[in-house]
C-alpha cells in the first residue's frame, strides 16, 4: 500500500508558537510527576506538545528518546486517568517501536501495559522522501538521513524533521533556517509512506 504526506514547510501556516527541543524537552521532563497523579492539568500540556510538533514547530533534532517520553507519557496518562484506552495502548506501542525505556514513576499497571505493548511489536514499513527541493538536513526520530531516500522503519509513529536555509524576510541577502516536520503512522506490514509534498 503507499500512503501519501504532502507535508512540507512552505504548505504550513505560521506557528502560532515556536520553542526550541531543549525547551520541549524541559517539559515533557516536568510532565513525568502530574502524569503519574493523572493530573488534568497534563491533558492540556500533552495536547499543546502533541501540536508543536505535529505542526513543525520545534526549532532543533528531537531525539527517538524525547519521542519515546512523550508517547509514554500519553499512555500512561490516558491509562492512570482511566481515559482513552485505545489511545493509551497505542501510545504505549508507539512508545515501544521507539525503544524508550520504562518511566518507573509511572507504576506497576502502566509498565505491565507497556511490556504487553512491547510483546505485540511486529512487522516494518517503509518512508520514502520526496520534497520539491532538497532539504539541507533530514532527519527520522533524531537521526540524520545522510544519502538515503528511503527508511525502512518498524510499525508505529515516527518524527520526520527536515531543515532548508531560506533568503531571511525583511531582511536583503540575510538567510534563517527554517524546520519542517510531518508525523508519519506505519500501521501495516511492508506500507510504503511517502512524505516531503514532491513527486512521488
Amino acid at each position: 500500500m503507499l500512503a501519501l504526506l504532502l507535508l512540507s514547510a512552505s504548505l504550513r501556516a505560521e506557528c502560532v508558537e515556536s520553542i526550541h527541543v531543549d525547551e520541549l524537552s524541559e517539559r515533557v521532563a516536568a510532565l513525568i510527576e502530574p502524569v503519574a497523579f493523572a493530573e488534568p492539568k497534563a491533558a492540556a500540556e500533552l495536547d499543546a506538545l502533541e501540536g508543536l510538533l505535529e505542526q513543525g514547530c520545534v526549532r532543533g533534532a528531537v531525539s527517538r528518546e524525547l519521542l519515546g517520553a512523550l508517547f509514554m507519557a500519553r499512555g500512561a496518562y490516558e491509562l492512570l486517568s482511566q481515559g482513552d484506552p485505545a489511545l493509551a495502548e497505542r501510545s504505549l506501542r508507539y512508545a515501544a517501536a521507539l525503544t524508550t525505556p520504562l518511566e518507573s514513576s509511572y507504576g506497576a499497571q502502566v509498565e505491565s501495559a507497556y511490556r504487553a505493548a512491547t510483546n505485540k511489536l511486529q512487522g516494518e514499513a517503509i518512508i520514502e522522501l520526496s520534497f520539491p527541493q532538497r532539504p539541507d538536513v533530514v532527519l527520522v526520530d533524531g537521526e540524520v538521513l545522510y544519502a538515503a531516500d528511503e527508511r525502512r522503519l518498524p510499525l508505529g509513529a515516527h518524527l520526520v524533521q527536515w531543515t532548508s536555509t531560506v533568503p531571511a524576510r525583511g531582511e536583503a541577502g540575510a538567510l534563517e533556517e527554517t524546520w519542517g516536520a510531518a508525523w508519519v503512522v506505519l500501521d501495516e506490514w511492508g506500507e510504503r509512506v511517502v512524505v516531503g509534498g514532491g513527486p512521488p
